[in-house]
């Protein structure tokens, strides 16, 4: 594909790759945790938005297209990796829901509720600590 097309679509599609790696590193520790994640609906969120920022980009395309004197033949291969973006985040929001279902039927505690119970337990270390 034209270096104006990739230039167009580069930083929009890091973007959004960043966003799917967050969500997915965040869905990993909530599995490994047992626990409920406070962030997954926000990093979901700007995941979202990012795959908007995408569409509007495509959006834009055929004018830079007739613009530069590029061809469809040409744009397919961008054309085509933007559409697998888009369709990843799918599949990972889809992921997501499927976490939050086995959250619930295996009764993963809540995050902060979690921190609490570190905070206490950390609290009576440093109690027994200050008895010696």
């Amino acid at each position: 594909a034209p270096e104006s097309l990739r230039q167009q679509l580069r930083s929009v599609c890091a973007n959004l790759g960043i966003c799917f790696s967050e969500v997915l590193r965040e869905l990993a520790a909530s599995l490994k945790t047992m626990s409920k994640s406070s962030n997954i609906r926000f990093l979901v969120h700007d995941m979202n938005n990012a795959v908007e920022e995408l569409q509007n980009s495509l959006k834009y395309l055929p004018e830079t297209m007739h613009e530069n004197a590029v061809t469809i033949i040409e744009a397919l291969p961008v054309v085509s990796a933007a559409a697998l973006l888009i369709e990843i985040a799918a599949r990972i929001e889809a992921v997501v829901l499927a976490v939050d279902e086995l959250a619930e039927l295996a009764g993963f505690k809540d995050e902060e509720g979690d921190q609490k119970h570190q905070e206490e337990e950390h609290a009576k270390e440093m109690k027994a600590l200050q008895q010696v």
